[in-house]
């Protein structure tokens, strides 16, 4: 089951929290510390630890170190001392995993409350006028409020236009996240944010150069260590893979590690979601099980927002077969953690752009090797020499400034579009003056990936765990520059290199990847006149954010054959259902302990 929590914290001390009871115990959550004003409730799933001095609370799993990696099922004394004394920061600093820290103030009964930098602990937050409630579950929050839901349309609007960007504010007013690597400091009737680790940090250590032995080595370490140390909180690990690069790396660290665990790849009727050759071949060369599962229509209800419970649309309706296989074969096979390569083509610096280039040009010291890096960026691109060299020279003005993703708008209403007044802030999207374009790009695309790696219905049975995205995999990664990414005209080449030896030599210099492109388009055909009800007649039609007259168009053609437009319709519907599943009546919190 989902290891969830509630932590309220009041103000004022001796302020009781007993209204919350009731709640908790609807959801399976029970009152597991009671301090002078904080009280935590959290269900058997749920790891926490609690200074016995004060209200320092600390819920998650944390590890210390890669080399080797030390479990943290206690602090110390001088541990919570350090905490304490550094106002949380020692946790960022000393520690890694999937955790919040919150951390009392003092002064006025302030509270902060640190999320590690993985983002693979939820934590979302509601300011009340005397406290401030803490849940990993936004509808939660919206329970033990008291009070409905309110739609935000134009974050919600912004969030459909920019779908790559994670804000602190979501779609549900007065619910607000702290992000990864934040630190949210709140005082009675305030809130505010900073961050608590950049990645500019890092990404400064890419400019002394590193060696590239040294980098791979210690790529290959980390990752190993981190995997091993997730894998060591399960008996057994289901890990999805797809024949991929990122997804075999996993793979090949679990098996090194020699933890117990399964592979399932899924496939499809088209030649382009099928990749089981690839994953047969991982299977074999690591001397694991692998199992097969079809993607299947039946096992999809576009209705149904497997992201229900949070407080933005950021589930895909396809994804709902792949959960279902998942939850099966681990209930038949004992397994009790989900395991994923997700994030890493983000972690890996995978680049289609000349950023690198233009890096290799700006850096003291590199750019000697710069004709190589041109002749690699070139082949990457699929470009001429010249045509790279061109769009270099224009990133190189782009020195420190932010990185802006692309709008989605399609069937969007132009007028809403027009309104927009920009996207949603993210820190680390807002670099220092001097830092270099790839650099750039690769923070905004780790940035970019969180709202990829959550709101999968396998999150309601195990754990589902992200090893490419733990901090020091990540760390080292911003510390290496983006043109080593690339070199020899090859994307992720150092992870390629770093496990080189441990993987089939079909799947380290394989360059296509596989797409649920084909599916989604099944999904959409088969689900024509649902769709056409859900969306026509729906919420977003109905607050003019859909433009209802060029949709109806497109879904009248007698074959709209279109991948793009098939995969914006299709996450309009993923919206759509999400809003129908804030619109039920409060409280629509469910509880969730069992296979579909």
């Amino acid at each position: 089951m989902r290891a969830d929590y509630l932590v309220a914290w009041s103000f004022a001390a001796g302020r009781s929290h007993d209204d919350l009871n009731r709640l908790a115990e609807d959801l399976g959550l029970v009152l597991v510390h009671q301090g002078r004003q904080l009280s935590l409730f959290a269900n058997p799933g749920q790891l926490f630890q609690c200074d016995p001095d004060s209200d320092l609370l600390v819920i998650g799993r944390l590890f210390k170190g890669t080399n080797p990696v030390q479990i943290i099922d206690r602090f110390s004394a001088g541990e919570w001392q350090r905490l304490s004394s550094t106002r949380g920061e020692a946790l960022i600093e000393d520690f890694w995993g999937a955790y919040v820290g919150f951390v009392p103030g003092g002064e006025g009964g302030s509270l902060q409350a640190i999320r590690d930098p993985s983002g693979q602990c939820p934590c979302f937050y509601r300011l009340e006028q005397d406290r401030i409630l803490f849940s990993s579950r936004a509808d939660i929050l919206e329970a033990a409020s008291g009070h409905k839901a309110d739609i935000d349309w134009e974050a919600l609007a912004a969030h459909i236009v920019w779908p790559m960007v994670r804000a602190q504010e979501t779609p549900v007013r007065h619910i607000h996240e702290v992000l990864p690597g934040m630190r949210v400091t709140a005082h009675r009737g305030n809130v505010s944010s900073s961050l608590a680790r950049s990645p500019w940090k890092f990404t400064r250590q890419a400019r002394s150069l590193p060696v590239r032995e040294e980098a791979v080595a210690t790529l290959r370490r980390r990752i190993i260590a981190c995997t091993d140390a997730w894998a060591s909180q399960a008996r057994h690990t289901l890990l999805a893979v797809s024949g991929g690069l990122d997804s075999s790396i996993v793979a090949a660290a679990l098996a090194a590690s020699g933890r117990s665990f399964t592979c399932l790849t899924l496939y499809t009727g088209q030649a382009a979601g099928d990749e089981r050759p690839y994953a047969r071949q991982l299977a074999r060369h690591l001397g694991v099980e692998l199992k097969e599962e079809p993607e299947r229509v039946d096992f999809v209800d576009l209705a149904r927002s497997e992201a229900r419970h949070l407080p933005r649309p950021i589930s895909r309706a396809f994804a709902q077969s792949g959960d279902r296989a998942h939850q099966e074969l681990a209930t038949r096979l004992g397994a009790d953690q989900f395991m994923t390569g997700g994030g890493g083509d983000n972690v890996f610096c995978f680049l289609h752009s000349v950023a690198p280039l233009a890096d290799r040009l700006i850096v003291p010291g590199s750019r000697l090797g710069s004709p190589q890096t041109l002749m690699d960026v070139a082949r990457l691109n699929e470009v001429s020499v010249f045509s790279a060299l061109s769009g270099a020279r224009s990133k190189i003005r782009q020195v420190g400034q932010p990185h802006r993703w692309p709008m989605r708008i399609g069937f969007l209403s132009r007028d809403l579009v027009r309104s927009l007044a920009g996207p949603p802030s993210h820190p680390w999207l807002s670099p220092p003056g001097d830092e270099v374009p790839g650099k750039i790009m690769h923070a905004a695309w780790l940035a970019g990936i969180q709202n990829h790696l959550e709101g999968f219905g396998r999150e309601w049975l195990h754990p589902l765990r992200a090893p490419l995205m733990a901090q020091p995999v990540v760390e080292h990664c911003l510390t290496i520059p983006s043109w080593m990414w690339c070199s020899g005209g090859q994307d992720r080449v150092l992870a390629r290199e770093a496990f080189a030896d441990l993987l089939p030599p079909a799947i380290v210099t394989r360059r296509s990847k596989g797409t649920p492109t084909g599916f989604a388009m099944q999904l959409f055909e088969v689900n024509l006149p649902a769709i056409r009800a859900l969306l026509l007649e729906g919420m977003l039609a109905g607050q003019g954010i859909v433009d209802r007259y060029a949709l109806e168009a497109f879904l009248a053609r007698p074959d709209p054959r279109d991948v793009v437009a098939y995969m914006e319709i299709m996450a309009l519907v993923d919206v759509e259902a999400w809003l129908r599943a804030w619109a039920m009546p409060s409280p629509h919190i469910t509880r969730r302990d069992h296979v579909p």
